[in-house]
């Protein structure tokens, strides 16, 4: 195992500042062109949803959610639409009665933070 010498070019150099986060961003953007971009937060890099993917995940949610009403189906259907990894995720479920908790969770999670979004005020306080 070859021995530092003491030299600078032997160490990392410390970058601070605008430096450090110009350097993380050129790291970000060279992983994600290795990877494929993806818009929706939370979406599962490298991640093609396929229109037959997605067709089962809804139809699935139509024939085995009954207890959901037609407004909570167009709900998780725009969850699935928005990010496709929620869609993949809901198929991976193989025991019914647990993808229909995950789903449950997920689009009350969705309607808290939609709630939230609506109740911030338009304009600021003074």
């Amino acid at each position: 195992m070859p021995r530092p010498s003491g030299h600078k070019s032997d160490k990392r150099q410390c970058l601070s500042g605008a430096g450090a986060l110009y350097a993380m961003s050129e790291a970000m953007e060279h992983m994600a062109a290795g990877y494929g971009s993806s818009s929706a937060p939370g979406a599962v890099l490298n991640f093609q949803s396929s229109p037959n993917h997605m067709t089962r995940a809804i139809r699935l949610v139509e024939d085995q959610e009954t207890h959901l009403d037609d407004q909570a189906i167009l709900q998780a259907v725009g969850l699935f639409c928005h990010d496709p990894s929620l869609a993949t995720a809901y198929l991976a479920f193989g025991r019914q009665g647990l993808r229909s908790k995950w789903l449950e969770q997920e689009l009350a999670m969705d309607s808290a933070a939609t709630a939230s979004q609506l109740s911030l005020p338009m304009y600021p306080l003074e």
